[in-house]
């Protein structure tokens, strides 16, 4: 979700959360708390994404957290930052939150209509970094 909060904040809200560690994007509205239990190292920040390494022992994974521009032409320049991480990923990696786009015409709830070609740029990343979509399970109300 989108904080709506002015990035200044983090501090007083990790404490409230009862976070040692927090991090936030380049335009504020992605942030990610954790425990020094894992070391976390932000390996990219952009503006619609925020990809963070985690490490703890002889674990280790990463998280990327997206928050995809409505536009399409600006979502390209999101599939190209993510694809140069899988590139170089070499543990467990997590893609999620908001991508602002969708694969099929069923997953549609309102908003403007859906476009093929977004879906089949959408596709072509997924495929290019070899990514795995996790099933929904429950109810979609």
């Amino acid at each position: 979700m989108e904080p709506f909060q002015n990035p200044s904040e983090l501090e007083q809200y990790k404490r409230r959360l009862g976070f040692d560690k927090a991090g936030v994007n380049q335009n504020g509205k992605i942030w990610c708390f954790w425990k020094d239990d894992w070391g976390g190292s932000i390996i990219l920040d952009t503006m619609q994404q925020l990809t963070i390494q985690f490490t703890n022992y002889d674990k280790e994974f990463m998280i990327s957290a997206v928050y995809a521009r409505c536009n399409a032409l600006e979502r390209l320049e999101l599939w190209e930052e993510l694809e140069s991480i899988a590139e170089i990923v070499q543990c467990p990696w997590i893609i999620g939150r908001d991508f602002n786009v969708i694969l099929n015409e069923e997953e549609k709830l309102g908003g403007l209509d859906f476009t093929l070609n977004e879906a089949i740029d959408f596709a072509s990343f997924i495929s290019s970094c070899d990514l795995s979509e996790v099933q929904f399970s429950g109810s979609k109300l």
